[in-house]
């Protein structure tokens, strides 16, 4: 029955419309495989099938399988039509028949789905290798693929379809793109349909690049649901069209992907470029990623002059030091299967600036700026003073700080350590809390370096401590780093200023040849100052408020000075004595002819001295200002 009905509908003396008689065809058939079989035999046997304008013309003598110019309008015809034929190789994804789909163990029925993202079986604690190959250049071939050849690896090609379907001659064919999918298990993905540059198209036109390409892919039973952005512009746009055709986009962002992933951001290493040229430079990354557990994805562009035999040689390097090391190798599909968080809501990329987002990793872990928690605490990660960014996960961590890993720590004592991971990673910081006291320090990591800084004092400009029993020897690093106040007793002041008691204030800087040190000597205001040198010594002691300036008196003097004689003014002032200096000056100008001269005539008090030196008396009616300088 069904032969004769399949028989009926594609008789080549008809002509068909076969959109308007597939639901018939199929209805009466009820059998995809049937439907597959018997119309394969058919367009075996076919002279021509004649279409009207809607669909395609096809005439020809002879169907060659070979022929994919013919294979893809057919393909094209049956997706419109509805046809059983473009539903069977939808159907059967990355394999080569339906049947061998259905057969695979780690195929999902569609109904199962939704269980199968949320019920995931649990991430593999091993570092992860991709290699992604962009743009689908007919150098693929002559580069790659005795790589493929020899070292039997996984590569992902993306793809931009209107490159192959308009046949550049610098562009691999479909048949060459079947060809390798089928010969050594290619992964071949979305590259958009132009490779336009999205920072210079309108959202429509980026939406347009998507759809269009996604539709060729499905066409060709190629992976379609994953998109590498040309020129890696991962603009807010681009990250939320994405959403509409893919479930991953892929940026030039170098880096290492780890938990959770920013899945339309994904980072990749340069490969084949000038920015890495040695087997050392690679084996840092790779070593990067076997440390935090990460999926390094590789980008390579074959048809770059840099991408040359020396690379090539590096990529063997890399794929026998992953497979030394215990690397999953994966093509993008199966990375995401493996790494992909499980709910992944909102804008990730964009957290930093405030945008919502909602995301829980592969390991049941949640980031959130507004649901659930904004940092996770632990118990005991184990992190040291030298434990690196990477070693982290992103947001806020808490974590207690212990036993042997308090070394190098302020105070080198143990307390609680809080880490903010930002993105980009050089915005990071940390804070540290010693435990039993109220002290908080912090440090940042170096924008070019990545290293940590040192932890500086935030919460006071100085700490008081009553009685620390410092001596007058003690060396400064066994002060804290910044300024602290503390009461010196008369039981240890020997060796300290007048060998009696005082405040001690200690200024730990770093580096620590800078600190130095302030002694007030008790009951009275006798200030010391010493330093700490480059020999990590203290100096000697200096006074230093032999310094003080009374610059704030006036003092009016109104006085006649007989010819060619001399007149003393007295000028009281409590609190002078014998030891100080004065300097006395007239604020402005002085009489012509009358020369003057200030000094200390007795404890309190300050004598002014006054000269004429003309023939005529001179009267003098103006302030005088007086600086003392303070010795005792």
């Amino acid at each position: 029955m069904a032969r004769k009905t399949i028989d009926a509908f594609w008789n080549r003396d008809n002509l068909l419309n076969v959109n308007g008689n597939f639901e018939e065809l199929y209805g009466e058939i009820g059998n995809v495989d049937a439907v597959v079989k018997e119309s394969e035999r058919i367009l075996n046997e076919a002279i021509s099938i004649n279409v009207d304008s809607k669909f395609i013309n096809l005439k020809s003598t002879e169907i060659n399988q070979k022929n994919m110019d013919v294979q893809n309008q057919l393909n094209n015809l049956v997706i419109e039509s509805g046809n059983a034929n473009a539903e069977v190789s939808q159907a059967r994804g990355s394999d080569t028949t339906l049947n061998s789909r259905l057969a695979n163990p780690n195929y999902t029925p569609i109904k199962d789905e939704v269980n199968r993202q949320v019920i995931s079986k649990s991430m593999v604690k091993r570092p992860m290798v991709t290699f992604i190959d962009d743009d689908g250049r007919l150098e693929v071939l002559q580069k790659w693929e005795s790589i493929l050849q020899e070292k039997g690896n996984k590569l992902t090609v993306a793809l931009v379809s209107s490159w192959i379907e308009n046949k550049d001659a610098n562009t691999m064919s479909w048949e060459d793109v079947h060809r390798l999918k089928n010969e050594y298990g290619v992964e071949f993905v979305n590259h958009t349909y132009e490779h336009k540059h999205a920072q210079q198209i309108t959202d429509d036109e980026v939406d347009a690049e998507f759809k269009q390409n996604k539709k060729i892919l499905q066409r060709e039973g190629l992976t379609h649901d994953i998109i590498v952005q040309p020129f890696g512009e991962n603009t807010d746009s681009v990250r939320r069209i994405s959403r509409n055709y893919a479930k991953a986009n892929v940026s030039v962002k170098e880096g290492i992907n780890t938990l959770p992933l920013d899945t339309f951001r994904l980072f990749r290493i340069t490969l084949g470029e000038d920015l890495y040229t040695t087997f050392e430079q690679y084996k840092s990354k790779l070593d990067e990623a076997i440390a935090t557990n990460g999926w390094i994805i590789f980008k390579s562009h074959s048809q770059y002059t840099s991408f040359n035999e020396n690379q090539q040689q590096l990529i063997r390097q890399i794929i026998d030091y992953c497979r030394a090391n215990n690397f999953i190798e994966a093509t993008m599909e199966e990375g995401l299967s493996d790494r992909g968080n499980l709910i992944d809501v909102g804008d990730y990329t964009t957290r930093v600036q405030g945008s919502d987002y909602y995301i829980l990793d592969k390991e049941g872990k949640i980031y959130s700026n507004k649901f659930g928690v904004s940092y996770r605490e632990i118990g005991n990660k184990g992190s040291d003073v030298n434990s690196p960014i990477s070693a982290f996960d992103s947001g806020t961590t808490l974590e207690q700080v212990y036993g042997s890993k308090t070394a190098g720590f302020p105070d080198n004592k143990a307390g609680t350590l809080k880490t903010y991971k930002a993105n980009p990673e050089y915005y990071s910081f940390q804070f540290y809390y010693p435990y039993e006291n109220n002290d908080v320090y912090k440090r940042i990591l170096d924008r070019t370096t990545l290293l940590w800084g040192t932890f500086v004092k935030q919460n006071s400009d100085f700490t008081v401590t009553s009685i620390k029993n410092s001596l007058n020897n003690t060396p400064a690093l066994d002060f804290s780093l910044g300024t602290t106040k503390e009461i010196v007793q008369t039981i240890n002041a020997t060796g300290f200023p007048e060998n009696v008691a005082g405040t001690l204030e200690t200024n730990r800087l770093h580096p620590i040849s800078y600190s130095y040190q302030l002694y007030y000597v008790y009951n009275n205001n006798h200030v010391y100052k010493r330093f700490y040198n480059s020999t990590n010594n203290w100096t000697s002691w200096e006074r230093i408020d032999n310094t003080k300036f009374n610059i704030s008196l006036r003092e009016s003097v109104n006085v006649l000075i007989p010819s060619n004689s001399i007149k003393h003014v007295n000028i009281p002032l409590d609190g002078i004595t014998n030891y100080d200096n004065v300097v006395v000056t007239p604020s402005s100008g002085i009489e012509e002819g009358l020369m003057f001269n200030g000094c200390i005539s007795s404890n309190n008090n300050i004598r002014l001295t006054l000269f004429n030196t003309t023939a005529n008396d001179i009267t003098t009616n103006r302030p005088y200002k007086i600086d003392i300088i303070k010795n005792s």
